[in-house]
């Protein structure tokens, strides 16, 4: 329901992967390990109102959530590590609101992406 949401989300991961530099994209025939990543939810919280207002944003912060687990591609069943990655950032509300969450949806998205390849590189 998120417009290029998943490719975003795939684009963010791979950046961070090559970025790392720990484990080599692969086709999955030739992979040690599948990960799988879904785009659970993005959630709005309202920072900063109008003066005039209470209800008028005028500051939101969003935050993704991106489910992920990482599997044994000869058994699929068995399932090597997963959790869930968070990345927050905040925007201003503009005229266009729906360009100003799309422009802050890539800055959520690569945060919690981020994060999920330290966990998945480094342990933590």
């Amino acid at each position: 329901q998120i417009p290029r949401g998943a490719a975003l989300a795939t684009n963010s991961v791979v950046d961070a992967l090559t970025r790392d530099g720990t484990y080599t994209i692969t086709t999955l025939d030739r992979a040690d390990a599948h990960l799988q990543i879904e785009l659970k939810r993005i959630e709005y919280l309202q920072v900063r109102s109008t003066r005039d207002d209470a209800l008028r944003s005028e500051e939101l912060e969003m935050t993704a959530h991106l489910a992920w687990s990482l599997v044994d591609p000869d058994n699929p069943a068995t399932i090597l590590d997963s959790g869930i990655a968070t990345g927050t950032t905040r925007f201003f509300v503009d005229p266009n609101l729906q360009t100003a969450r799309q422009n802050a949806l890539v800055d959520a998205i690569k945060r919690a992406s981020d994060g999920m390849i330290a966990r998945i590189t480094e342990g933590f």
